[in-house]
């Protein structure tokens, strides 16, 4: 049987994964979205909800007794402690639902899209990464334009990331493509596509 190939995608915000993903989607491939599982988790796991709560108190729930995303961001965003105990609460749960969507999967390939993938050092669980690449320009253009978001969010956002030369230089000696995202879409499309036809004739 044939080895199931297991390919990150990664980047910074408002960099193209998730263009990226709509496109594999397109072509029939399977994409586990990081985030989408932690909003799950958030949501709808009982578990995941009482350790916030006991952590963070019931200020960061609304009155349907649902996580307030945007709350419990306001309150983990500016103080690191307060951050890594959401994340260790999170990830492990989340990279334990990667793994069973992994193994459940029929696929050839199967690609995550891991936003934090350099920052937790999960490289070696896969067998290739793609760094969706786009500049700090760019990046702040599609986030006013498309996000309505403004831009003192948008700089404290990207400066807790890491930049694209960081994240290429944690990674490197991994196998590893670079998705180019810095122009228009449809050069970011036809960079799509030739990564893609790469990708299936591996």
């Amino acid at each position: 049987m044939k080895k199931k190939l297991k390919i990150a995608i990664t980047g910074g915000i408002a960099s193209g994964k998730s263009f990226f993903s709509k496109f594999l989607i397109s072509r029939g491939e399977q994409v586990i979205d990081l985030d989408t599982i932690s909003h799950d988790l958030t949501s709808n796991d009982k578990q995941t909800k009482e350790l916030i709560r006991k952590k963070f108190g019931d200020e960061v729930f609304d009155q349907s007794e649902s996580i307030d995303r945007k709350k419990l961001s306001n309150v983990v965003f500016d103080n690191f402690q307060y951050k890594k105990c959401l994340e260790d609460i999170l990830h492990p749960r989340i990279r334990k639902k990667m793994n069973q969507l992994i193994n459940l999967s029929k696929k050839e390939r199967v690609f995550v899209e891991f936003q934090l993938l350099a920052e937790k050092n999960m490289a070696e669980a896969f067998d290739h990464i793609i760094i969706v690449s786009s500049s700090r320009e760019a990046q702040i253009e599609r986030l006013i334009n498309k996000r309505f978001m403004n831009r003192k969010l948008i700089d404290q956002i990207i400066d807790s990331q890491l930049s694209d030369q960081e994240r290429k230089d944690r990674l490197k000696g991994f196998s590893m493509d670079i998705l180019e995202n810095n122009s228009s879409q449809d050069i970011f499309q036809e960079n799509i596509e030739s990564l893609y036809k790469k990708l299936v004739n591996q």
